[in-house]
């Protein structure tokens, strides 16, 4: 497997990551911000239930067909001998039982060992070697287990992407005093801009789109501006963040984050190159696998990437707060 460092040093924070960040929602005083928080918790919590799938299911697939395997030698064996006496089904079936159960290849086979044998003291998380010698000998097993967790990891970048559009607009929605007036002072200078769909330019907004918001400006600032920016990619969403809150060094380098750029470079090589590596994603990241390889992930560079998206999106959730309670605040006096 693949050796990364930036992925491994976050191995066993995730609870803790979980922890801060739910502190940080429950503290949250702004409904819609809390309720943003809640809902990535609970979508980040779901998807850590896919990550282990893969392993349990792998787990229990290699355990079971082992022990079917020796129970269709033994039935072969058995055929084979030629002393069947049975002169019915329901005979010949009961003979087969009694055999199955006297051989020891089925009697001393014990399940929960064999489980114990591929599980890790941390659970059903195996080493780099025995997951390797485990996906070699079962290829179809492996295909399954790869494709598990590569949508394990396009569905945490979506959730994440997601998340960072939403907390984007609603602070920028909430916190006009601030947050929106800045924001459409910076917008009126960036004159070469090129609008979406035309609706903006410079200093002006047509007045159709503005009454796509009921000409309201004050609270829609967030909805009004964000189709200016790209929140399907890492680079738009922190031209976004830098563009919102260019003061925040903290927001920008979680951003900026090696783990956080990982997540996105695999989840883009999943689903434009259907995993295989290209010159252009090894050129990107540290990974010693070859051009053509299937990207290798385990349960470890997942944990990493779930761990990382948790810190990151504390910190936006935090900026948000902080700066929407300034605008509170300058509201009441």
């Amino acid at each position: 497997m693949r050796y990364r460092a930036a992925v491994s040093k976050f191995k066993k924070e995730y609870q803790d990551e979980l922890r801060e960040l739910q502190n940080v929602v429950e503290k949250t005083k702004f409904t819609s911000m809390k309720r943003l928080g809640e809902n990535f918790i609970e979508g980040l919590t779901d998807i850590r239930f896919m990550f282990q799938l893969p392993n349990i299911v792998l787990m229990h697939s290699i355990v079971h067909s082992e022990a079917l395997i020796e129970g269709l030698e033994v039935c072969s064996k058995y055929a084979q001998e030629g002393d069947i006496e049975a002169v019915d089904t329901e005979t010949l079936l009961g003979e087969l039982r009694d055999k199955l159960a006297k051989n020891p290849l089925i009697k001393d086979r014990k399940i929960a060992d064999r489980y114990k044998q591929l599980a890790t003291p941390v659970g059903v998380l195996w080493s780099d070697v025995e997951l390797e010698r485990i996906l070699r000998l079962h290829t179809q097993h492996g295909r399954s287990y790869y494709n598990l967790l590569y949508s394990g990891i396009v569905w945490v970048w979506t959730l994440f992407e997601v998340f960072a559009a939403d907390l984007w607009e609603t602070t920028l929605n909430m916190g006009f005093n601030i947050l929106g007036k800045a924001a459409l002072k910076r917008m009126a200078k960036m004159d070469t801009l090129t609008a979406f769909e035309d609706k903006m330019r410079g200093k002006s907004i047509r007045v159709d789109y503005l009454a796509e918001f009921d000409y309201n400006i004050r609270d829609n600032v967030g909805s009004i501006l964000k189709r200016y920016f790209d929140f399907n990619s890492l680079s738009g969403i922190k031209n976004a963040y830098k563009f919102v809150f260019p003061k925040s060094a903290t927001l920008e380098k979680s951003l900026g984050n090696d783990t956080l750029r990982l997540l996105s470079e695999d989840r883009n090589l999943i689903v434009h190159k259907a995993g295989y590596i290209d010159a252009k994603y090894n050129s990107m990241t540290n990974t010693t696998q070859n051009v053509g390889d299937k990207l290798l992930i385990d349960g470890e560079i997942c944990e990493g990437y779930e761990t990382t998206v948790l810190k990151v999106s504390r910190y936006m959730l935090n900026c948000a707060n902080r700066y929407l309670k300034l605008d509170s605040e300058l509201s009441e006096s």
